[in-house]
């Protein structure tokens, strides 16, 4: 316990320290929110749109940059800082001390999720100053999307671990992660919430089962409540259920248990940094 806790105030005050990155994962997404909803999406909504659509349209975007913004915490953040560990070869200095990998991994988890829903919630303040509405469906609303979000954090930082690892190159760390959160973003129209984007109308039900779209559409409809086909998010059909968690339950799981084993692995184990 207390290595963990020694491991989470180093990547809370590491993360603090790094002005640079705080613009990226905090300024950045609010700065594409406000230009996507005023400039894109708001204006090409059909005239005589009721209000209340046009609010839950702009809660929609909030996810979208919500998501973007965390996914650009734990997947970029997350492996550069890794990255930057390995290469200033901190880890040959690890594996001479009884240090636990697992301590190490989750100080580092904790600290990436906290930052990441930092980022998410600070474009929900935006949004809500925007006019962007939000209502949770009952009780299970805000702990599903809760639960989603962390999944899908857990998920990027597996993945972020794992090219860190093999990769082990600073810059090729951040191009590669950077280049995944673009095209992920793009790709799956604006993680899932501009359909019309999506490359194929006879597979876009795959959005309800990618990773940042299913765990975007899944906030979007347990927080938002209006006529999704108006709002331009159906179809394909909305995940309205809970069971639309275990796709992203799974996918944390396995690349979990991977990034866990090479962590252990080629991170304290193997030759990674020296």
């Amino acid at each position: 316990m207390v290595q963990f806790q020694s491991f989470l105030k180093r990547h809370v005050r590491a993360s603090l320290r790094n002005k640079v990155a705080l613009f990226w994962n905090f300024v950045w997404p609010v700065l594409w929110y406000l230009l996507s909803v005023h400039l894109i999406v708001v204006p090409e909504l059909p005239d005589g749109i009721p209000d209340d659509v046009v609010a839950a349209v702009k809660g929609t975007q909030v996810i979208t940059f919500g998501i973007f913004g965390a996914i650009t915490v734990t997947l970029v953040g997350f492996a550069g800082e890794l990255t930057s560990d390995i290469e200033d070869k901190r880890y040959r200095k690890f594996r001479s001390l009884p240090i636990a990998p697992t301590a190490d991994l989750a100080g580092r988890f904790v600290s990436g999720f906290t930052f990441g829903l930092l980022s998410f919630l600070f474009v929900v303040a935006v949004g809500i100053l925007d006019g962007a509405r939000f209502q949770p469906r009952g009780a299970i609303g805000i702990p599903i999307a809760l639960l989603s979000l962390l999944l899908l954090c857990a998920f990027c930082m597996a993945i972020a671990l794992l090219v860190a690892a093999f990769v082990q190159d600073d810059t090729q760390t951040n191009i590669l992660t950077l280049s995944v959160v673009m095209l992920g973003f793009f790709v799956t129209g604006f993680n899932g919430m501009q359909t019309w984007m999506f490359p194929s109308e006879k597979y876009e039900a795959v959005l309800n089962f990618l990773p940042n779209s299913l765990a975007a559409r899944l906030q979007a409809y347990y927080l938002i409540d209006t006529d999704w086909a108006r709002a331009g998010l159906s179809p394909p059909a909305m995940p309205d259920s809970p069971a639309f968690v275990l796709p992203l339950l799974a996918y944390t799981v396995v690349v979990g248990a991977v990034a866990v084993f090479v962590m252990k692995r080629v991170v304290y184990k193997g030759d990674a940094g020296d």
